[in-house]
């Protein structure tokens, strides 16, 4: 569906305690191509669970910020975040 009132309900799940929760709102998010301000995905990088999925939601919003945290996830201890980054970036 991808409204804008669907992709605001979908940004309070982003701060949930649930990781699982998390990352299911990030893959809505990216599937809706929705452009966040990255300062929200910025706290999901610290989780090894929903990193990947933060850094495929970052690549959308085209800022410069963006840019700089996905460049710093390129050398990532796990494979598939770098992955991730590398493929946002383009």
């Amino acid at each position: 569906i991808a409204t804008p009132a669907a992709i605001d309900a979908l940004l309070p799940l982003l701060a949930d305690g649930s990781e699982t929760l998390r990352i299911a709102a990030l893959d809505a998010l990216r599937e809706a191509n929705a452009v966040i301000d990255p300062a929200l995905l910025r706290p999901l990088l610290a989780s090894q669970i929903c990193r990947r999925a933060a850094a495929a939601v970052l690549g959308q919003t085209r800022s410069p910020d963006a840019a700089t945290m996905l460049v710093d996830l390129l050398t990532d201890a796990m494979a598939g975040v770098r992955a991730a980054a590398a493929v946002a970036l383009c």
